[in-house]
């Protein structure tokens, strides 16, 4: 069970190809949505366009947002957003 200020608003089998996504609500004074992504090591193309699609729908709704998750970007490594990570 689900404590009472918490509210699961989409659990998403996306349209998305270059990543997953669960987003939950938390309610507090104003919602905070707690956004969860994965995005698989191997390469695809449309992460970009795909997370900055959802990212322009979920702002509109929300003033607080949390994300987090496995991205699969070697920050440290410039050429890791551009080839396969192994």
């Amino acid at each position: 069970m689900l404590l009472p200020f918490f509210q699961i608003i989409y659990r998403v089998e996306t349209s998305c190809l270059a990543f997953e996504y669960l987003a939950i609500v938390m309610k507090f004074v104003s919602p905070c949505l707690i956004l969860t992504v994965y995005r698989p090591p191997r390469l695809k193309n449309g992460f970009i366009d795909e997370f900055t699609e959802l990212l322009s729908k979920i702002t509109v709704e929300y003033d607080s947002i949390i994300i987090y998750g496995d991205f699969n970007i070697h920050i440290d490594n410039t050429r890791s957003f551009c080839q396969p990570v192994h």
